[in-house]
């Protein structure tokens, strides 16, 4: 290619139309069985382990994968249901107020 032959990497993308972002983009590994595989082995053996702790044990020895709590999260199904439940008790513990009440005090 051009920047083989000493032409800088900008002019080169330029002459033949890409961005120079598409000339450093490296594609990512899609595989994501061994972790969940990890992740389902270690909820099975602690089961009150959450997605955090789930993740410490993880980064250790033995597994050494680098993945953030979220991503944990997300593979394992632990913790919060991504919209799933209701986001809380709208009358904060009280009953509904029924039709003809008044609802000042």
């Amino acid at each position: 290619m051009l920047t083989k032959e000493g032409y800088p990497v900008g002019v080169a993308c330029q002459a033949v139309g890409l961005s120079r972002s598409s000339f450093y983009y490296r594609p990512r590994p899609k595989g994501n069985g061994r972790l969940k595989a990890a992740i389902e082995g270690l909820a099975a053996v602690y089961l009150t382990y959450g997605n955090r702790r789930i993740n410490a044990m993880l980064r250790r020895s033995p597994c050494s994968f680098c993945v953030n709590w979220k991503r944990v999260r997300r593979l394992s199904g632990i913790g919060a249901s991504a919209g799933t439940e209701e986001k809380g008790d709208p009358n904060h513990g009280f009953p509904p107020p029924s039709p003809g009440d008044s609802l000042t005090w």
